[in-house]
């Protein structure tokens, strides 16, 4: 379970190095808060990567997991996705208290 709580560590660091950024952005342009959206950033980075992915998911799974489900998630600002992502892994990883019970 320690793996799932580490990944859920990553993806809350990367949750927290877009909020800066965006406000980072934010104050340096003087505009007002604008927050980056997934598929924005994902374009940015790779264009081939964003391409491939929505003919994979067409192809193989089906049309409507990119259409409403997929540009759904792209459409989010960059921080809630990972932080999201890092939430439920932490929760998943997390260690359970233990539990006695004493029968008679």
């Amino acid at each position: 379970m320690w793996f799932f709580r580490l990944l859920g560590s990553w993806s809350m660091i990367v949750a927290v190095i877009s909020l800066v950024g965006d406000f980072t952005r934010a104050v340096g342009t003087g505009n007002g808060l604008v927050f980056t959206s997934l598929g924005r950033q994902w374009f940015e980075l790779s264009p081939a990567g964003l391409n491939a992915l929505q003919a994979a998911l067409e192809r193989y799974i089906h049309p409507y997991a990119w259409d409403p489900v997929a540009s759904f998630v792209l459409e989010t600002p960059t921080w809630v996705v990972f932080a999201t992502i890092g939430l439920l892994l932490y929760v998943a990883g997390r260690r359970r208290e233990r539990v006695n019970i004493f029968a008679n």
